[in-house]
Formats: C-alpha cells, structure tokens, sequence
C-alpha cells in the first residue's frame, strides 16, 4: 500500500459523509488504508466561494451538493477526476468541460429518493392539518379551531412512477389514504408500483380530475415540459 496513491476527497455537506452507516464505515476505511483523505468544509459553501474551496483543497473526488458546477470553477481544481452528484439531475453540471477534461460526472439516483418521498407525506399532512396557517394564527395571539382533512377522505395523485413515487406509495401504503393513483407513459415504472396496492393509468386527465392532492416528480425534458400549465390548473 506504500506506493499507492491517496485521493482527496472534498465531501461538500458534513452530513452526506455521516448520514449512512454503511457509508461512514467506507470513508473510514479509506482513511485507515491510507487510500484518500476525506475533506469536510470548515465554512458553510455558497455559490460565491465554492471556486476559493476547491482552489485550497485541489480535490481529486468531490462529492457535490445541487449548486452550479462551471468550468471556470472546476478548473480552479487541476487534480479533478471526478464529480459525485448528490442527488438525481446533474444538469447544474458542466457536462462538456467534464467530457472535454475526462473528469467523471456521476449521480446517486437512490440516495434522496426515501427522504424526498418523507419530505412529501410531511407537506400532504401540513396541508390537510392546515397547520402552518394554525401556527400563524397562535403566534398573531388568535387559538383557531381549525377542521382538519381526514387522510381517508384525500385520493393522492402522482404524476411520475419512478423512484420517489415507488418509496412515497411504500411509506404511505398503511397510512390510510382513499386511493393513491399514479401516472406514467412506461408500462415497467406502472407495474412496480401497482405491486404496492396503487392504481396506475396513462391518462394524464383521470390524475387532474380525480385526485384531490398532485405531486409531480419527473425529469424536465421535451416531454415534461408545460406538462401542467394553465389548461391544467383549469
């Protein structure tokens, strides 16, 4: 292992390095083999300084938040061979830079995807509990008595089967939801999440018109573009 070369490697928020188990275990190991050098910021990163930091740190691996990645600002790191995106898109990401550079561009698609899927059951339940505006009015000196929506009266629509939706229907299957309905042009994305009791249709129209809540989870293309837009809404 003398000879072996040790990577740098610039985790960009503390929490992606600690928040798995399995992972925290990998990084260590890395560390105790003398592979890399693990690199967490000693300061919040904005858009404005991440140049600075990578210039200081000159990382071989980043493994990178949602925020744009130019490549005047990847230059500023020579060693660079390699760009891990958080997250699914990668499109805040100079592709071409990266091709031109040989620098790999790779994402993590399941890794937010439980976590994005919680964070929509919280919004539903705080809409139907009408919570936030109860908040407002406590702390304004009024104690409203306000009706709250009974989740077995609420049919949830899901535009997209992918990834998020699979984990939101398997989060919620036991909740008590009337029916979760999911829409999708891929028989294979419809088929996996029908397996979790969801009622599945190509028909774009039977989500806006027969569901009571919409969350919408797919990728921004030549497809999905003004896929809802006023007509819709109407």
């Amino acid at each position: 292992m003398e000879n072996q070369e040790q990577y740098t490697i610039f985790i960009e928020r503390p929490n992606f390095g600690i928040a798995s188990e399995k992972v925290k275990e990998i990084l260590e190991k890395l560390e105790q083999e003398n592979l890399a050098k693990i690199i967490y910021p000693n300061k919040p990163i904005t858009q404005e300084n991440l140049g600075e930091e990578l210039e200081k740190i000159n990382p071989h691996i980043v493994i990178a938040a949602p925020r744009e990645y130019t490549g005047e600002i990847m230059s500023r790191a020579p060693n660079l061979i390699a760009v891990i995106r958080h997250g699914i898109g990668v499109d805040s990401i100079d592709f071409n830079y990266c091709k031109e550079k040989n620098i790999y561009l790779i994402n993590t698609p399941n890794a937010p995807s439980k976590s994005v899927a919680y964070d929509v059951l919280e919004k539903i339940l705080l809409m139907l509990s009408n919570s936030p505006q109860t908040n407002q009015k406590i702390k304004e000196g009024e104690w409203p008595i306000e009706t709250r929506k009974d989740p077995r009266n609420i049919t949830v629509g899901l535009i997209g089967a992918g990834r998020i939706p699979l984990a939101f229907a398997e989060i919620s299957k036991n909740l008590g939801f009337k029916k979760i309905i999911a829409f999708d042009i891929f028989d294979e994305a419809l088929e996996r999440i029908e397996k979790l009791g969801v009622e599945t249709t190509k028909d774009l129209n039977k989500i806006l018109t027969e569901t009571d809540i919409i969350s919408m989870h797919t990728p921004l293309n030549e497809h999905t573009h003004h896929l809802i837009s006023e007509k819709e809404f109407e």
